[in-house]
């Protein structure tokens, strides 16, 4: 897919953030913020996966999963906020 590409995990340096709702909010709005810095690209990450190439659909797939298990772990580590 050519040069490296920008992700949140990339971007973030979540050992700077101090508390855990900080980290998601940091997490929120850079998620944002590539979304609409590359609206094009994301568009057919969330609308049209199936029109990319077999090879480049398995390379967009293992982003992916890589950038979701880095939200989950971001989540995971917030500690459940009382009702």
């Amino acid at each position: 897919m050519g040069a490296e590409r920008p992700t949140t995990e990339r971007v973030l340096d979540m050992s700077a953030v101090a508390g855990p709702l900080d980290r998601i909010r940091v997490l929120v709005r850079a998620h944002l913020a590539i979304l609409l810095r590359y609206q094009k690209r994301n568009v057919t990450l969330l609308t049209e996966l199936r029109a990319i190439s077999a090879r480049h659909r398995g390379e967009v797939l293992a982003l992916r999963d890589t950038y979701e298990r880095f939200v989950r772990s971001t989540f995971e580590k917030t500690p459940k906020l009382p009702a």
